[in-house]
């Protein structure tokens, strides 16, 4: 059934709130996946914290206008859908190529937005790579840790040195 012109208002002005709270959008042709591969996307990305939207062209194109977002022609070829997230700025990128290495040709990654800015291909398939937020955060703690750790072990072996002479200072003696 066809959506009446308030239904696609309505449609277009919840995208442009969305892109403009997103800190990162990207899309995606989905061109072949069955209705079951598309729930099984979904619903991985929800618990990633992930919104994914299939959303017409005419629309999307008309909302990235109205937000300043700039879009190309290309990023729009076949089916396209969108993955959406207000926290995490890897999480929509890591979310489609971990789920077009499983499907394979039939997703794929046409471009994204990220901090209201376009990026390409390359560089939506390059953020993609990019450790979550939570293992940035632990390298950081493991690298703050890391010399403090050297410095107690080297204090620990000193120490133990010299209890040895002591050790060996005191026997000498008896």
């Amino acid at each position: 059934m066809a959506k009446t012109r308030s239904q696609k208002e309505h449609e277009r002005e919840e995208l442009e709130r969305k892109l403009k709270a997103a800190k990162s959008v990207i899309f995606a042709s989905f061109s072949g996946l069955s209705v079951f591969e598309q729930d099984a996307f979904r619903k991985e990305c929800r618990n990633a914290g992930v919104e994914v939207r299939m959303i017409k062209k005419t629309l999307s194109r008309i909302a990235f206008k109205n937000t300043g977002i700039t879009i190309g022609e290309d990023e729009f070829s076949g089916n396209t859908i969108f993955s959406f997230s207000v926290e995490d700025e890897v999480a929509p990128a890591r979310m489609t190529a971990k789920f077009a290495k499983s499907f394979h040709d039939r997703l794929v990654i046409r471009g994204g937005v990220l901090n209201k800015k376009v990026i390409t291909k390359e560089r939506a398939v390059a953020l993609a790579g990019l450790p979550s937020r939570n293992e940035l955060r632990a390298q950081l703690i493991g690298a703050v840790n890391a010399p403090l750790y050297g410095f107690v072990n080297a204090m620990r072996c000193n120490v133990s040195r010299i209890v040895s002479v002591l050790q060996a200072m005191k026997e000498a003696k008896t």
